[in-house]
């Protein structure tokens, strides 16, 4: 299968395309840092599968899925996305997105999102209707973080560390933490 990543945080972007290349060895994986470059791309080359983030650079993800709906409307497409909100979700399905993932991307449900793709799970369309997601992006983050900190405690527990296996920015990290938190990384250690 050919599956096409865009993202123009390209740490992002690498971490999705290796979780991928690990769970799916056999599939072509390639990947795009703005939506000029998946469009350029998808000019040469037959994707049938596309995750996207939302927010991008000049031009957003949800445009760049309009235009791809506009020539091959059968395009399987997914957001993947740290954004959360109702307006996102009530653009996506607009768009006729098949699912919704929210970042940072948990393997084991990526891992159910390529099952289906595969059509592995009786469904007849092979994707469950998008669904608002309860938990925020900030608290499914936020208890991530804190999961991390409890099972490597006394151990390697380093802002670089979490922020790798989390998909994550160190810096970004570090404030997100503080501002959920109230204090800072090192000071919560």
């Amino acid at each position: 299968m050919n599956v096409l990543v865009v993202d123009d945080e390209r740490r992002h972007r690498a971490g999705i395309q290796r979780l991928l290349n690990r769970l799916r060895p056999d599939w072509e994986i390639n990947a795009a840092g703005s939506v000029e470059d998946a469009l350029r791309l998808m000019d040469d080359w037959k994707v049938e599968l596309l995750l996207s983030d939302i927010r991008m650079g000049e031009l957003d993800g949800l445009t760049m899925i309009s235009r791809v709906r506009q020539r091959n409307d059968g395009m399987r497409i997914v957001i993947i996305s740290a954004y959360d909100s109702f307006w996102y979700a009530k653009q996506a399905i607009q768009c006729r997105v098949d699912d919704y993932l929210l970042k940072p991307v948990d393997e084991s449900e990526l891992e159910g999102l390529l099952q289906k793709v595969e059509g592995k799970t009786g469904n007849s369309t092979g994707f469950k209707p998008v669904v608002f997601e309860e938990e925020s992006a900030a608290e499914k983050l936020r208890m991530k973080m804190t999961d991390y900190i409890e099972r490597n405690y006394g151990g390697d527990v380093s802002l670089e560390s979490m922020a790798s296996e989390l998909h994550f920015a160190p810096s970004y990290l570090s404030s997100f933490f503080k501002r959920q938190m109230g204090i800072g990384f090192s000071q919560y250690l």
